[in-house]
C-alpha cells in the first residue's frame, strides 16, 4: 500500500516543519481559556485556547482538529498503545539518516523546543499514529471482487498513436517538379532510403494530428509519402508503426485500481472513526462495536 507506507515520510516532515504537530503550552504569565472539557473513563482532560496557537508564528490549529488528536491520544491510552523511549529513538535515528541531519541540525530545527520535550511530543504523535493504523488502516482491506468490479464500470482506454519519422529533401540543381518526381519513383521501387537521412521517430496521439494531417491516420505502416514543398526542398514522411485505441485490460490497471480503492477505503473509514471519537452521525456503521470513549463539553 503505497500512501499507507508513506507514513515514515509523512512523520519525517514532523521533524523539518515541527510547527505543525506542537501545541502551544500555557504559562503563568498568561490568562487562559477553557474551550472544552473532555470527560472519559480515567478523569476529564482540559483543552485551552492557548493549546491551539503554535509556539512558532501563533498559527492556530482547528479546534475540531485538536479535539479529535486528543481524542485519539484517549483511544491509545485505553488500547494501551504505548511508545517506547526506544522506539522514539531509533525513529529519530532513521529521520536523521534518511534527511543526513547532523545532531546540531537536528536540534536546529525543533527550535524552540528542548530535544526531550520534542521526543515527549513525537511519542504522543507516534502513538497516534499506531491507533490510526490500528483502528483505520488495518480495516483498509480490497479483495480481487472489489477490483475486478471496479475495473468494469470504470474502463479507460488507450488513445490510438502513430510513430513518425521525417526527411528534409533539398532541390539540388533539380526543379521542384522534376525532385517530386524522382523521390516519388524512389518511393515506389523501394529506394528512397538511399536519398534521405531520416530523422529520430515521433510518436503522436491522435488528438495531436491536424485536421489536414488527418489521412496519417489511414496510411499503412511502412508507408512512405511525400508533404510539403518549400522554396529549398520537399518534406518526405514515413509510418513506422500504429496502435489503435484500445481497452486497457485489468493487469494493465490493477496496481491503479487498488491504490484509488485502498485510498477511498482510508479516507472513508477515517472519516467514520472520528465522526465516531467525536460523537458525529455517520450513514455507515462500521464503528458501531466501538465503544464510546468519551464525551466532549464545549465551553462558548
Amino acid at each position: 500500500m503505497k500512501f499507507i507506507k508513506s507514513k515514515l515520510f509523512i512523520l519525517t516532515l514532523i521533524i523539518l516543519n515541527a510547527m505543525d504537530i506542537l501545541y502551544a503550552e500555557t504559562t503563568s504569565e498568561s490568562l487562559d481559556r477553557i474551550i472544552a472539557i473532555i470527560y472519559h473513563a480515567e478523569g476529564s482532560d482540559i483543552v485551552l485556547e492557548s493549546d491551539l496557537k503554535s509556539p512558532f508564528d501563533g498559527t492556530k490549529l482547528p479546534q475540531e482538529e485538536l479535539i479529535f488528536r486528543k481524542l485519539v491520544e484517549i483511544d491509545g491510552k485505553m488500547l494501551n498503545a504505548t511508545v517506547t523511549d526506544e522506539s522514539v529513538d531509533r525513529y529519530l535515528a532513521q529521520i536523521q539518516k534518511s534527511q543526513n541531519l547532523t545532531q546540531e541540525q537536528l536540534l536546529e530545527a525543533i527550535k524552540p523546543l528542548t530535544l526531550e520535550k520534542f521526543k515527549d511530543e513525537l511519542k504522543v504523535k507516534l502513538m497516534v499514529q499506531n491507533v490510526i493504523d490500528y483502528r483505520v488502516t488495518s480495516k483498509v482491506v480490497i479483495d480481487k471482487q472489489e477490483i475486478e468490479k471496479y475495473y468494469h464500470q470504470n474502463p479507460v482506454y488507450q488513445e490510438a498513436s502513430y510513430t513518425l519519422t521525417n526527411a528534409f529533401v533539398g532541390y539540388g540543381d533539380s526543379s521542384p517538379t522534376i525532385k517530386k518526381i524522382k523521390l516519388q519513383e524512389a518511393i515506389e521501387m523501394g529506394l528512397i532510403d538511399e536519398f534521405v537521412k531520416w530523422d529520430s521517430p515521433i510518436e503522436l496521439k491522435e488528438d495531436q494530428i491536424a485536421q489536414e494531417k488527418a489521412f496519417i491516420k489511414d496510411l499503412n505502416v511502412g508507408s512512405t509519402t511525400i508533404l510539403d514543398a518549400n522554396n529549398n526542398g520537399l518534406f518526405v514522411m514515413r509510418l513506422i508503426d500504429k496502435k489503435p485505441k484500445r481497452l486497457l485490460d485489468l493487469k494493465e490497471r490493477e496496481e491503479e485500481i487498488l491504490n484509488t480503492l485502498q485510498q477511498e477505503k482510508y479516507m472513508k473509514t477515517f472519516h467514520e472513526y472520528k465522526c465516531r471519537l467525536m460523537g458525529l452521525e455517520t450513514e455507515s456503521n462500521s464503528m458501531a462495536s466501538m465503544p464510546r470513549i468519551a464525551v466532549v463539553k464545549y465551553i462558548d
